[in-house]
């Protein structure tokens, strides 16, 4: 899947009023998936659709949140693991890439997962008796300078999740990488700074405590008291806000210009964060481009539709581990003439041949390359793929003599040094002389 940006607009009457907004930026997720999670009563394919529906619901935390960023799945899979619960082992397995953690960076740079999420049963922080605490989630950092919001150690975009914890804590966790701490209302029930660690002073959860009946960890002489409420990176901390009390728990990243009952007290709204305590949403709109640049798939991974476009594309620019020299933005042409082409979607998903790059020299002019596209002697019918590349793309279509008529015009409206073919189809003719018969 391409990492792509939509632009919104309004249209008025019969005016084109454009009205601009942050274009929603995708980010990769993929989940590596303890296969021991797979039962008689619960199969992959149910692993699976859980996983999307993670997906789906974090998404519209993100837009409830008002932060124009998306997720999308780039790839979840099973894994043999360890049968260990210890959070600190897990993350050495992925660090050393061992025991289901194997190709770890190497797979997350080639399909473009920004993130990698380890899926397992249980977890835990690895001590025994009344010592041992089990965990929901576990980030491996929580983000606080730029090397670690770019994720430069792979390691700095990886999370472990229990399966039954769910979205919640999906979405929790990757707050942490995303730079997010607690916040203050946590670390004041806690007793501890710690849980306001985090990229900026905003950059944090935020809530409402009414009442504190003691310090610390344990939660059982706690009461819910009207008007207190937590957002998502307030989390679990405060068991009376987590989903075990829908009613206390707000499904957004603090925001103070979210302003809602839920956020209030009797029945009132009220902000849902504060400008210098508890902006989360500020903090991921303005690194969400860092994290959707972790990694940028290889142009073998599209998803074409024809196998034989696939594997032109496979051929021209094979897979090498560790290379970025294929990644969909460097691909600046593609010389797939005579390959028995009948489809060409998924091309626009190559985001090299939209534009036209103008490369400085030592000395003189700077040398301009545009995208070059060969596709001729293929039998390639819709050009829908070709209306996102570079207008100065040079775009071969001698031979397809089957293309469309209609679209090879349009093209030639706005891509000059499109070729076409000697002969083209009529396809309004031609549905029309169906209907006649």
């Amino acid at each position: 899947m391409m990492k792509k940006s939509i632009i919104n607009s309004v249209i008025s009457g019969l005016c084109l009023a454009s009205t601009s907004v942050l274009a929603n930026v995708e980010v990769g997720v993929r989940f590596v998936v303890d296969d021991a999670l797979i039962t008689s009563w619960r199969s992959e394919e149910t692993i699976r659709d859980e996983l999307e529906r993670w997906i789906l619901e974090t998404n519209t935390m993100l837009s409830d949140s008002n932060i124009a960023m998306r997720l999308y799945s780039a790839e979840t899979v099973m894994s043999d693991m360890a049968a260990d619960s210890d959070e600190s082992v897990i993350f050495n397995n992925m660090r050393r890439e061992i025991n289901g953690f194997n190709n770890l960076e190497n797979r997350a740079d080639e399909i473009g997962a920004d993130y990698t999420i380890a899926v397992v049963p249980r977890l835990d922080n690895g001590l025994t008796g009344d010592d041992r605490q089990a965990y929901c989630g576990i980030a491996n950092t929580v983000s606080t300078n730029m090397n670690e919001i770019n994720a430069v150690d792979f390691m700095d975009s990886t999370v472990i999740v229990d399966y039954d914890c769910s979205t919640d804590t999906f979405a929790h966790e990757l707050g942490h990488v995303f730079g997010l701490s607690h916040g203050i209302q946590v670390a004041e029930a806690l007793g501890s700074t710690s849980h306001n660690s985090s990229y900026h002073s905003y950059s944090k959860g935020w809530g409402r405590i009414v009442s504190l009946a003691s310090v610390g960890d344990s939660s059982e002489d706690e009461v819910r008291d009207d008007g207190e409420y937590g957002t998502i990176m307030v989390g679990n901390y405060l068991q009376y806000w987590s989903r075990r009390n829908a009613t206390t728990f707000v499904g957004i990243f603090s925001n103070p210009d979210v302003v809602d009952v839920a956020c209030g007290e009797n029945g009132s709204a009220s902000p849902c964060g504060n400008a210098l305590l508890g902006n989360a949403a500020r903090t991921i709109r303005d690194f969400r481009t860092n994290f959707a640049a972790h990694a940028t798939p290889d142009v073998h991974t599209l998803n074409y539709s024809d196998s034989n476009l696939r594997a032109c594309i496979s051929q021209t620019y094979p897979y090498t581990p560790g290379s970025s020299l294929y990644d969909i933005n460097r691909i600046t042409s593609i010389s797939c003439a005579a390959s028995d082409i009948g489809s060409i979607d998924g091309l626009e998903g190559i985001t090299g041949l939209h534009s036209t790059i103008v490369r400085p020299t030592p000395v003189g002019w700077p040398v301009v390359e545009s995208p070059f596209i060969d596709l001729s002697d293929n039998r390639i019918v819709n050009l829908d793929a070709l209306y996102q590349l570079s207008s100065d793309s040079t775009i071969n279509l001698q031979g397809n003599d089957v293309a469309s008529c209609h679209q090879l015009d349009e093209l030639e409206q706005t891509h000059t040094n499109l070729i076409r073919p000697e002969r083209c189809l009529n396809i309004a003719a031609l549905v029309s002389t169906i209907a006649m018969i």
